[in-house]
């Protein structure tokens, strides 16, 4: 799932979720729900995501895509 994916390049880039929240503009505790899989990100947000931890919008929302 696109949180699971999101949660696991953000700890290969050692950020917290605090720094990640605030590079992707949406609060902390918003991330930690799209980390648990209990929300998803909005539309808009994906290519922010994929811009601040380096990847593709396909890579996030892809499951069959590695990095």
């Amino acid at each position: 799932m696109i949180g699971s994916r999101i949660r696991d390049l953000r700890l290969e880039k050692h950020m917290s979720q605090g720094e990640l929240a605030k590079l992707v503009e949406v609060p902390q505790p918003t991330l930690s729900d799209i980390e648990h899989n209990r929300y998803e990100p909005r539309a808009g947000d994906i290519s922010k995501y994929a811009q601040v931890l380096n990847v593709t919008v396909d890579m996030l929302l892809n499951e069959e895509v590695k990095n």
